[in-house]
């Protein structure tokens, strides 16, 4: 997903033709509930909305985000001893041999 987001965001540069467009970008990535309509203007602007090539990576990133896992991780213990997951945790382990 790493790379799809740069994809989309060289492309989004290359094609905002203005350092206001470029710092909007930028702000966007900081904080998009306030800078979603100046992103959106200079979008607009510059034609972005209607480019085939930034359509096409912004649909690679967001089928790639719905994919990807959320909230936590997969563990699989079978056979495990003195297993925690989470965070912030303590734990004082003696290890003896496997249950029967």
């Amino acid at each position: 997903m790493h790379n799809a987001y740069h994809a989309l965001t060289r492309r989004l540069r290359s094609r905002l033709d203005d350092r206001d467009a470029h710092s909007a970008l930028e702000r966007f990535a900081e904080d998009p509930e306030h800078a979603r309509q100046e992103l959106a203007s200079h979008l607009a602007a510059s034609g972005a909305c209607e480019d085939d090539a930034i359509l096409d990576a912004a649909r690679q990133l967001t089928t790639l985000a719905a994919a990807a896992p959320t909230g936590g991780v997969t563990v699989n213990a079978q056979h495990a001893q003195g297993v925690q997951t989470g965070n912030h945790n303590t734990q004082h382990n003696t290890f003896g041999p496997p249950p029967a």
